[in-house]
C-alpha cells in the first residue's frame, strides 16, 4: 500500500509530467479531416537531403530534388498559395518508403507567431487531402532545417500517377520549410522549452521541501 511520502512523490511527478504535456488529452493535435497537424510534437526532424523540400528557402538541402523556392515572408492570404512542383508520383513514394507520408514544417521568425492558412496535396486522379484549419503557430525549434510542426495522414490513393503540395501561410520574417519526412530521416527529442523546464524544477522542490518537514 502506498504510504504519505510515495503519495507526495506519485504526486508530484504527475504535476510535472503535465506541465511537460505527457498526458491523455493531446490538445496538440489538431484535425482536419484524415490530416493531423501536431502542434507540439516531441520527435523533431532536420530537413536533409533524405527529407527533401517540396516548398522552402534557398537553403534547403534538396540535392538534386526539385522544389519550389520562396522568399521571406509567406503567401500572406489565403488567395496567393505557393505551388510546389509536380512530382512524379513513383518519386516521393521512393523518398518516404511507401504510400503515406509526413510533411515536416519549418518556421522561422523573431516573436510573433504565424499563420497556417492551407496545406495540400493534390493528385492527378482528382481529390486532394487539405488540411485548412486556420491555425496560429508559435514556433517551438527555431533554427535552420529543424520541424516546428508535423502535418501527418497523406496517403497517396490508388492509380495516382502525380502530385502536387500547395502551402498559404503567413510569417514576420525568414525562410520557411514544408518537407517530405523521407524513410531514412532520424528523429530527435524535442528540448523542453525553458518554462516547462521550470515547471518540472518546480514540482520536484516541492517533493523536497515537504520532505524535509516531515523529517524535522
Amino acid at each position: 500500500m502506498m504510504n504519505r511520502m510515495s503519495r507526495i512523490v506519485f504526486s508530484a511527478f504527475a504535476v510535472a509530467l503535465l506541465g511537460l504535456g505527457i498526458s491523455n488529452a493531446r490538445a496538440d493535435i489538431i484535425l482536419d479531416g484524415g490530416l493531423a497537424l501536431n502542434t507540439s510534437p516531441t520527435l523533431i526532424y532536420q530537413q536533409t537531403a533524405a527529407s527533401p523540400c517540396v516548398i522552402g528557402g534557398n537553403n534547403c538541402l534538396n540535392g538534386t530534388f526539385d522544389y519550389t523556392v520562396e522568399g521571406s515572408g509567406g503567401s500572406g492570404s489565403l488567395s496567393d498559395g505557393i505551388m510546389s512542383p509536380v512530382y512524379d508520383v513513383s518519386d516521393i513514394e521512393g523518398i518516404v518508403g511507401g504510400t503515406a507520408f509526413t510533411i515536416g514544417i519549418d518556421y522561422n521568425q523573431t516573436v510573433d507567431p504565424q499563420t497556417l492558412y492551407l496545406f495540400s496535396a493534390t493528385y492527378n486522379v482528382g481529390g486532394s487531402q487539405t488540411f485548412d484549419v486556420t491555425t496560429v503557430l508559435q514556433t517551438n525549434n527555431n533554427g535552420v532545417g529543424y520541424s516546428d510542426f508535423l502535418l501527418s495522414g497523406f496517403v497517396i490513393p490508388a492509380g495516382a500517377t502525380t502530385v502536387q503540395f500547395t502551402a498559404t501561410w503567413f510569417n514576420n520574417d525568414g525562410a520557411d520549410r514544408y518537407f517530405l519526412v523521407g524513410a531514412e530521416s532520424t528523429p530527435l527529442p524535442a528540448v523542453p522549452e525553458p518554462a516547462t523546464l521550470s515547471l518540472f524544477g518546480l514540482g520536484l522542490l516541492g517533493v523536497a521541501r515537504r520532505a524535509m518537514r516531515r523529517k524535522q
